[in-house]
């Protein structure tokens, strides 16, 4: 079963928004549920999905105390929009040699004579 599309935004607003101090989010999947409203296996298949698209980059944590699992660390990863970019053809430099016709005999006229 996919995440909602829905999910994946609400749950990057919240790790943004919790990652705006130290440019990284630590949080419980508990809070990230109860915050959003949403199921535990809902927010651990959005958090997935924005992982696999390369959006967030997860960190596991391990409590210092106790050598257990605790909050995991989300960072919000830049985005290299240069390097995806479809160019296209460069486009050639214009000749200088020849001068483009004028079609005006089928462009419709706006002003009367």
């Amino acid at each position: 079963m996919e995440c909602d599309e829905q999910d994946r935004p609400a749950l990057l607003e919240m790790i943004r928004c919790y990652s705006v101090k130290y440019l990284a989010a630590h949080l419980k999947h508990e809070t990230i549920e109860t915050k959003l409203g949403l199921s535990n296996s809902t927010v651990r298949r959005a958090i997935q999905k924005l992982i696999k698209l390369q959006i967030i980059k997860r960190i596991h944590y391990i409590r210092p105390m106790i050598s257990g699992l605790g909050a995991n660390i989300y960072v919000i990863l830049q985005v290299n929009d240069l390097e995806n970019l479809n160019r296209g053809k460069e486009a050639d430099e214009p000749n200088k040699d020849t001068v483009s016709k004028s079609v005006s005999e089928n462009e419709p006229s706006i002003y009367k004579s």
